[in-house]
């Protein structure tokens, strides 16, 4: 299943547009998230051996691959709502202040 998988998501990849490819490695990314989540909730017996194939996958990919930087920045009294990995970040830069003052 995995590998059919793993096929299925390149041939998706190689079958977007250059110019789309990078909006789908990161939705493709989203659902990898949730199957092998998924797999861990059924299965929490394989934790250390998804854990070793992520590790290797990582260390397989070209050295600029290997690490990400998000670079998030609110000012004045702005509201930020990041969601990096799928998870909601939710920072308040200075006094939240009542409307009107």
């Amino acid at each position: 299943m995995i590998a059919r998988w793993s096929d299925e998501t390149a041939t998706a990849i190689e079958a977007a547009s250059p110019a789309d490819r990078d909006a789908e490695r990161q939705r493709l990314a989203m659902v990898w998230v949730n199957r092998l989540k998924d797999l861990l909730e059924e299965h929490p017996e394989l934790q250390a051996a998804l854990r070793a194939w992520a590790d290797q996958i990582r260390q397989d990919l070209p050295a600029v691959q290997q690490t990400w930087v998000q670079h998030f920045v609110a000012s004045d009294h702005a509201n930020q709502y990041n969601a990096p990995h799928g998870a909601i970040t939710v920072h308040h830069h200075g006094a939240m202040r009542p409307e009107g003052q």
